[in-house]
């Protein structure tokens, strides 16, 4: 028994396809093609934002693409970390700190706004940010882990087939 792996399309479908699945397991190529479908739409709309000028092409698709795909990204991150025999909730790691970071870097900008500088204010968001880096290296790590050879509880070994 050898592990396949998904093409391009096979692996965007499949993300669309299991929307908002949460449980089973997803192969690296899996995540890793739809990963640069991401980029590749991403870089395209950002492209025909600048090239047309427009206000909606340059703010409102971009944010539309990243709103659709939000969940696809959420369920096939959390099968690919049961894939390498974690929880998904492990991605939780890296999505707490930036979130801490996001609302520290929003009070130290209004307080800049304000006429005010706190020292604390500074060291707290350098940190926070260096957390949410470092949460987010060891999660892009474990992504990148070759999948379990063998069942998990989380499932089968995805895309398995007779040599």
């Amino acid at each position: 028994m050898i592990q396949y792996q998904v093409s391009f399309g096979d692996a965007v479908s499949r993300a669309f396809s299991s929307y908002c699945c949460f449980k089973g397991r997803a192969s690296r190529s899996e995540y890793w093609w739809f990963v640069l479908f991401n980029v590749i739409i991403g870089i395209a709309l950002s492209i025909l934002g600048k090239l047309t000028g427009s206000t909606i092409m340059q703010q409102v698709l971009p944010n539309l693409f990243s709103l659709a795909v939000l969940f696809p990204n959420l369920g096939l991150v959390w099968r690919r970390l049961h894939d390498v025999g974690l929880s998904g909730a492990f991605y939780l790691w890296s999505i707490i700190p930036s979130i801490i970071t996001g609302i520290l870097a929003a009070i130290f900008s209004i307080s800049l706004l304000s006429g005010s500088r706190s020292t604390l204010l500074i060291v707290l968001l350098a940190c926070s940010g260096l957390i949410t880096l470092i949460a987010a290296i060891v999660v892009f790590v474990k992504l990148c882990k070759p999948s379990q050879p063998a069942p998990n509880k989380y499932g089968d070994v995805p895309n398995l087939t007779e040599a």
